[in-house]
């Protein structure tokens, strides 16, 4: 079985030293002071594209599923991989401004066959997207990205078929450069060449949202999902149920 792009490169990058790219614009020369200090004062606001979204929060570095099985499979599935209880139905609050990172969380969209699972964001970790769907004896997708080699790749695994790999070119170009100067694998021959990650999840009929974990609770150093999520108010409206794991957040 081949092992996922992250996984590969990220080993390989923190063994030789690693590479890095920051989540973080440049700053733009042309900016006054005067308009930073208008920008700090600004509400911060959760970028619109998903991709963008998940990359938004500390490092550049995300592991999000999308299960193509029922709601109670997917959240009672997920709390036994990662050993964690989970809170059923937490509450969800409408919200334009951003927080935390959404690690730990499992949403269903109204009339989507697909269950969202935010394993991991504004962190990278191992998951074995090929297990979780034999365990489900369903299609999964694993779309992630990690800051230390700065690999991206969206993923299908399905069992008894082939894994299916979506790379934009410049991730595709970036694999490759990654194979010839540390020794990672190679991008796969028949990967598909996407446009953009978003425009992938739509075509494969996956409407992600842009969950977040509020402020921490009376006593918690750190906010998990199972006292409630926030979301911008489109997003809220699609949601049909979530779930939460008390995921640590590094």
């Amino acid at each position: 079985m081949r092992p996922p792009l992250c996984s590969a490169l990220a080993a390989l990058a923190l063994l030789t030293g690693g590479l890095s790219v920051g989540c973080s614009p440049a700053p733009d020369a042309a900016t006054t002071d005067d308009e930073a200090f208008e920008d700090e004062d600004a509400p911060y606001a959760p970028p619109e594209e998903f991709s963008a979204f998940v990359g938004d929060f500390g490092d550049y570095s995300w592991v999000v599923l999308f299960a193509q099985a029922p709601m109670d499979a997917v959240s009672e599935a997920y709390g036994k991989t990662v050993g964690q209880s989970v809170t059923e139905n937490v509450p969800v609050t409408a919200t334009d401004e951003a927080m935390y990172g959404p690690s730990g969380t499992i949403a269903q969209v109204k009339g989507s066959d697909w269950v969202q699972v935010c394993h991991r964001v504004g962190v990278w970790e191992d998951f074995d997207a090929a297990a979780f769907a034999e365990t489900l004896n369903a299609p999964v997708l694993i779309f992630q990205g990690e800051d230390t080699s700065g690999s991206v790749s969206l993923e299908r695994h399905a069992p008894g078929e082939p894994v299916q790999t979506f790379l934009t070119s410049d991730d595709r170009d970036l694999t490759q450069e990654h194979a010839d100067s540390i020794g990672a694998d190679p991008p796969p021959a028949d990967a598909e060449i996407v446009e953009d990650y978003d425009a992938a999840l739509a075509s494969l009929g996956v409407v992600p949202v842009r969950l977040m974990i509020g402020a921490p609770a009376a006593g918690q150093d750190y906010p998990d999902g199972t006292g409630g999520v926030i979301a911008p108010e489109a997003e809220a409206a699609k949601l049909e149920r979530v779930d939460a794991t008390p995921a640590p957040l590094n």
